[in-house]
């Protein structure tokens, strides 16, 4: 028996597949970026440590700037910079933007030349959207681990549309690391801070609830206890809830306590490396 049949769940409620949690600090966070999007302005930096979820909620954030963007149809476009070249990420924003433009990104020739064919073509794009009055939302994620030659590249594409507004996903900890031009550029920042303990307990409350738990599988301690072991930094909370979950089904006890809660934290404390590197966003 796996242990969503043990707890009669409908899917794996603190999976990165589940429902989205937009309370709290979330809330605030979606409610500011839909601010610059909405009053146009050109840069605002998404700030948060490790595993706060700032991937998570880069990508959610679609459907909130499409409802609340100042033009029709904008086109917003999420990015990771982690391992991309120049050359790689023009492409992929000109495709995107340029809605199906083919991309010389990998034709033959030296990379000096396979970059300035991808930057001619994503210019083309930011040219066409800017007759067209189109606004261009890029949520560009993953700040901290991109190399001096990605971030030289956002500010040509700044330099080159007024139509762009771009919002970077910055770890706390290399903020103040970011090139001088685009801070300077920055005119808002938007703050994603740790959860505190209310926001866990309506968070569990949330994702139980839409995965049809039935309540009181957590006791309130053992959200208390999750919530102080994991420093109230939500990936590292659904790690040991869901670790929790397997745990008690395994032991066949009615409801998850604070004691297991200590248990499974003192047996998975080392986080693996795959999760540490994806929780680093």
């Amino acid at each position: 028996m796996s242990y969503l049949q043990y707890w009669k769940l409908g899917y794996a409620p603190f999976s990165s597949n589940s429902a989205f949690f937009t309370g709290g600090s979330v809330e605030e966070a979606i409610a500011r970026v839909c601010f610059l999007v909405k009053s146009q302005r050109r840069m605002g930096v998404l700030v948060g440590p490790s595993s706060v979820g700032k991937t998570l909620l880069l990508k959610h954030l679609r459907k909130p700037i499409a409802t609340a963007a100042a033009v029709n149809r904008p086109k917003i476009v999420y990015q990771s910079l982690l391992g991309l070249n120049p050359s790689e990420f023009f492409a992929s924003l000109s495709r995107t933007i340029g809605e199906g433009l083919t991309s010389n990104a990998h034709a033959n020739g030296s990379e000096d030349h396979r970059e300035k064919s991808a930057w001619n073509q994503l210019k083309d794009a930011l040219v066409a959207a800017t007759a067209f009055s189109t606004q261009v939302v890029l949520l560009l994620d993953d700040i901290s681990f991109a190399k001096e030659p990605m971030l030289g590249g956002i500010h040509q594409i700044m330099e080159a549309s007024q139509t762009v507004t771009c919002v970077l996903g910055v770890c706390s900890e290399s903020v103040d690391e970011l090139p001088l031009n685009l801070r300077e550029r920055c005119q808002l920042r938007v703050d994603l801070p740790a959860w505190d303990l209310g926001q866990t307990a309506d968070y569990f409350d949330f994702v139980l609830s839409k995965a049809k738990g039935r309540p009181g599988i957590f006791e309130a301690q053992a959200i208390t206890r999750i919530h102080e072991l994991s420093d109230g930094l939500p990936q590292r909370l659904n790690r040991l809830a869901e670790l929790a979950l397997v745990a008690g089904a395994s032991k066949r006890i009615p409801r998850i306590t604070s004691e297991l809660a200590d248990q499974v934290f003192d047996e998975f404390s080392l986080i693996p490396a795959a999760y540490a590197e994806s929780s680093a966003r």
